[in-house]
Formats: structure tokens, sequence, C-alpha cells
């Protein structure tokens, strides 16, 4: 399996890039692949998504869609 680092941790990931163990997840490792991609800091509002869409996809293991996303994450 291949594997990605972030923040100096080790993470599993698929051949996209895309975590494969969501208990590999941290605030830090957020922060860190959202630096990766141009974005120096996290807002609010960032967190907001971020937590809605961790959440949603824990509870009922399917990512949220768009729609669902824009009316129920505030």
């Amino acid at each position: 399996m291949p594997t990605m680092t972030f923040a100096g941790t080790a993470v599993d990931v698929d051949a996209e890039g895309f975590l494969t163990d969501a208990t590999q997840w941290t605030p830090t490792i957020a922060a860190s692949i959202a630096s990766e991609y141009g974005i120096d800091a996290l807002t609010d509002r960032h967190w907001l998504v971020l937590d809605f869409m961790r959440t949603t996809y824990l509870t009922t293991g399917d990512a949220p869609t768009i729609r669902s996303l824009g009316k129920e994450s505030g």
C-alpha cells in the first residue's frame, strides 16, 4: 500500500493520494495537506466544512453530496 508523509507522519493512501485509514487523520495532517495545495492557513470556515465532511463520512460511510454540504454544514 502506498504511503505519503504529512507533518512528519506517514499515512496510507490510495492511488489518487486519498487517505485509506480515517483513523490516521489529524488536524495537523489536514493543515499539512492544505499547505501542499497552497492554502497557508485553514480558517474557521474550512474547519466547519472539514468537520462536517468527516462526521458524515464516519457516520454513514459515504462522503456528503455537494447539496447536503451546502444545506447542512452551515
